[in-house]
């Protein structure tokens, strides 16, 4: 009967130690931990979204882009024009790459579009900044 009362009593004792543990040590945790490890970039470079943006604002008249690939240690998008539309489509693409000071550049150090016009792939450009 005395063992089954030591026993009891320690499984209590245990038990209240581990409950004051706890709480001490949430007492001494700082309330307004990050949610994010401040190792982390909370908001990585996406390439793909990015350049996929990128296009979305400047393509105009028809023209539309594919989803870009990355392959041979570039990525690369492929340019459609529409049916009917004259001229130069590596001079009109060409005038597409960003600008030296863009903010795409700060992930991509360079990247090729290619126009895709009257049923095949014209020659690549790469744009660099």
């Amino acid at each position: 009967m005395a063992n089954r009362f030591i026993r009891s009593a320690s499984i209590l004792l245990i038990a209240a130690l581990l409950e004051c543990n706890g709480a001490y040590a949430q007492e001494l945790k700082p309330q307004n931990d990050p949610v994010v490890d401040p190792e982390l970039d909370p908001n990585p470079f996406d390439p793909r979204a990015e350049l996929r943006e990128y296009f979305r604002g400047r393509l105009t008249g028809g023209w539309w882009a594919s989803e870009p690939i990355y392959n041979l240690s570039m990525f690369r998008v492929l340019l459609h024009a529409p049916k009917g539309w004259r001229g130069n489509p590596n001079s009109a693409v060409a005038n597409l790459c960003p600008d030296r000071d863009h903010p795409i550049w700060k992930g991509l150090s360079a990247f090729a579009v290619q126009a895709f016009h009257q049923q095949h792939s014209w020659a690549e450009v790469t744009c660099r900044p």
